[in-house]
């Protein structure tokens, strides 16, 4: 797995974990919103004490098995439903993923 890391320089981390079969490039327009305030990593590496947002969109049929195995690994994730949204779409929207995401890590 190739790692990738952006705004190493900054303390506070954000995890951006691609969809199976994808790469970090699908981040690529969000990324240059983020690393200017965040550490950002695409790879996983579980901790127990990561602030987890499970992020999906109304439109996507499958979510339901993956949300409930998530919550089992991170009992205090927060859910965040893109209303309308498919799979994926978010990564079309990088200005309204960085602001949630900023949002998100402020609270």
């Amino acid at each position: 797995m190739e790692v990738q890391e952006f705004g190493k320089q900054n303390s506070r981390k954000i995890m951006l974990l691609p969809g199976n079969m994808m790469s970090w490039r699908q981040f690529e327009a969000v990324i240059p919103l983020l690393e200017k305030q965040y550490h950002v990593i695409d790879t996983f590496a579980p901790d127990p004490e990561a602030k987890v947002a499970i992020w999906y969109g109304s439109n996507e049929p499958n979510m339901k098995k993956a949300m409930q195995k998530l919550k089992r690994a991170y009992p205090n994730a927060q859910d965040h439903l893109f209303v309308g949204y498919g799979h994926g779409d978010i990564i079309g929207h990088p200005d309204v993923m960085a602001r949630d995401i900023i949002a998100f890590m402020k609270s």
